[in-house]
């Protein structure tokens, strides 16, 4: 877990790993979330998160949420 400066704001990082059932099997899965505060709606945060298989592909899954979420602006806020 970590705090990003984000044009949006600073928004908490969070990367979890964790299985999900299907069937008989359990996938294991990376869950990248962000919490960005809302301007001037406090305590309100916009939560932003994806998940992806743990496998070959996760590294460059990951960094794909991360830099969409690099492209949040609030517009007619105060960001």
């Amino acid at each position: 877990m970590g705090v990003r400066d984000l044009p949006a704001g600073q928004a908490v990082r969070r990367v979890r790993r964790h299985a999900l059932s299907a069937g008989e099997d359990r996938l294991p899965v990376v869950a990248v979330e962000h919490f960005v505060p809302v301007p001037g709606v406090a305590p309100t945060f916009l939560v932003v998160s994806g998940h992806t298989l743990d496998g070959p592909l996760e590294a460059a899954v990951v960094e794909l949420f991360d830099t969409v979420v690099a492209t949040l602006r609030w517009t007619g806020g105060t960001r």
